[in-house]
Formats: structure tokens, C-alpha cells, sequence
């Protein structure tokens, strides 16, 4: 049987306006990975403040391998931030149907499951920092230390069965290097329609349980998952997957929104705590995923 695995350490925040009057908002689709940017900038900040070493800054918050600017980058693998902003999960009309909004939150996490003193000094370090936006040089937000069960992040990080994308998971490599989709607009016979939807299936379903565990998941959670995708969002207020934006170095791969179920090795539902976030985007909070149900 697989157990539950250990829940990842996290640092909370809120996102408030400048003057601390409320919070500030920001449009999920758009904005994503701008508000991952500013945080990744102001934790570097605190870092250089608090007399962190150039390489541990490089490495640990920026993601860098290389040592110059000038070299090519060279991943440094999970041990590292993962700057994740958190759409809201609000409840709206007569029905109190839940809804994706705006970023209000943001946490930090990291993929390594080793980093249990750097989280909890990101926590201490940042409280109070402004998050500053990157043309502009002003300060578009504050950020202020939350508990992890506040309402939104709860979603985030509590155990579950099953979970939902809010933001798109980008795939970790091609779905399609044969051209199936060409060959699908051609006139072919119904048999071949099916085969190569069938292998395009495959191919996506193979490259989602590979990012599931260059996430940091186990194997066997993993190759047990049921997983079902679309480019349409499971959660009502989602966009379609291809309108979010993706880094440059990224976009050439497909993107879609996925709904999980966690299985044992017996093939029962297993609860898992989250955040659960994987893909190409998951440093940036790209692929991230909400906990289905009450």
C-alpha cells in the first residue's frame, strides 16, 4: 500500500494593497506568472539582505545552475523555491457554486520535501516585503504572513482524493512528435481515426504521470493516478488551458487542465495532501491543482 505521503512544508501569504487596506488582486489567466516573478524578486532581496551566498541565491531562489550570466542555464532540479500564487476558490450565486477568481495569496513551497528551514525562514523574511512590479519599479502589493488553514489555501494543501487543475499543466515534453493530429485531418478510414487517437492518448497520459513524478511524487502514485485532461477547466471561472500565460521556453509544449484521482496499488481511492502543482510550469505555479469537494 502507499501511505500517505508526508505533507510539504509551506509559507503562506496575503497579497494586500500597498497601504495594507485590503487585498490585492490579480487576474489568474494573465497574471500568474508576473506575480510568481515579483516574489521570486523580492525573496532574492530578502535573501541578499539576510547574507545569503551569491551561489545559494542563484540556485536555491532564482533556479539557477550556471555561475555567469553569460552560460547557458543549467537546471538545479527540485531543491528550490516554487513560487506559487493561489487563484481564490469563491462561493457564488444562489447555489453557492465554487468559482476560481483572482490571486489574492501566494506560498512557497519547494519540490525537494528537504527544505523545512529555508520555507520557514521565507515565512519571517518576507513578512511585510512589497512585491514591486517589473516595468514600472513601484510597489503593487504587500505581503502578510497566513496560516495554512485559511480558508483559500486550504484547498491548496489539505489531503484529498481528487484534485483539479487552476491553472493549465504544461507537458513535460511533446504529445505529438509523429504528427497524429496532421494525419487526423486527412481522409482516413474510421479504424485509423481510432489508433491514433488512441496512441495520442497514450502519449499524453504517459507524459502526465511523468510529471507527476518530476514533481516529487512516488512511482506508485504516480503509475496508480486516474487521470482524465481537456482544454476546457474542470473548475467554473477557468479559462481554456491555451489562454494562460506560459513562459517563452515553455510554450511550444501543449497545455491542458487535468482532473486526478489519488489510488493505492489495490486500486482505492488514497488521500493525498497538497500542494499538488506539476508540469513545466510548477516553480511558477503553472499546473496547479485545488482539492475537489467540501
Amino acid at each position: 500500500l502507499i501511505a500517505d505521503p508526508q505533507p510539504r512544508e509551506v509559507s503562506a501569504f496575503s497579497l494586500l494593497k500597498p497601504d495594507a487596506s485590503s487585498y490585492r488582486a490579480f487576474d489568474t489567466t494573465r497574471m500568474t506568472l508576473e506575480v510568481s516573478g515579483m516574489m521570486r524578486h523580492a525573496t532574492s532581496l530578502a535573501a541578499r539582505d539576510a547574507g545569503w551566498s551569491r551561489f545559494d541565491i542563484n540556485a536555491f531562489i532564482l533556479g539557477h545552475g550556471e555561475t555567469d550570466n553569460g552560460e547557458k542555464h543549467i537546471p538545479v532540479g527540485p531543491r528550490r523555491f516554487a513560487y506559487i500564487p493561489l487563484p481564490s476558490i469563491e462561493s457564488r450565486g444562489e447555489n453557492n457554486a465554487r468559482v476560481v477568481g483572482s490571486i489574492r495569496r501566494i506560498l512557497i513551497t519547494s519540490f525537494g520535501n528537504t527544505e523545512e528551514s529555508k520555507i520557514s525562514w521565507a515565512r519571517r523574511a518576507l513578512s511585510g516585503h512589497e512585491l514591486i512590479e517589473r516595468t514600472s519599479k513601484e510597489s503593487v502589493a504587500l505581503l502578510s504572513p497566513i496560516p495554512t488553514n485559511d480558508k483559500v489555501v486550504q484547498y491548496y494543501v489539505k489531503p484529498a482524493t481528487s484534485w483539479s487543475t487552476v491553472t493549465p499543466v504544461i507537458l513535460p515534453g511533446y504529445d505529438d512528435p509523429a504528427h497524429f493530429r496532421r494525419r487526423l485531418k486527412q481522409d482516413i478510414c474510421a479504424e485509423e481515426q481510432k489508433r491514433l487517437l488512441t496512441r495520442l492518448d497514450h502519449r499524453i497520459d504517459g507524459l502526465l504521470r511523468k510529471a507527476i513524478n518530476q514533481a516529487g511524487f512516488s512511482k506508485d502514485l504516480a503509475d496508480n493516478a486516474v487521470l482524465e485532461w481537456r482544454k476546457v477547466g474542470f473548475w467554473a471561472g477557468s479559462e481554456l488551458a491555451d489562454r494562460y500565460h506560459v513562459p517563452k521556453h515553455i510554450e511550444r509544449f501543449s497545455r491542458y487542465h487535468v482532473r486526478l484521482q489519488w489510488h493505492d496499488v489495490n486500486k482505492k481511492p488514497i488521500k493525498v495532501s497538497g500542494p499538488v502543482c506539476i508540469g513545466g510550469g510548477r516553480f511558477y505555479g503553472l499546473g496547479l491543482f485545488a482539492a475537489d469537494g467540501e
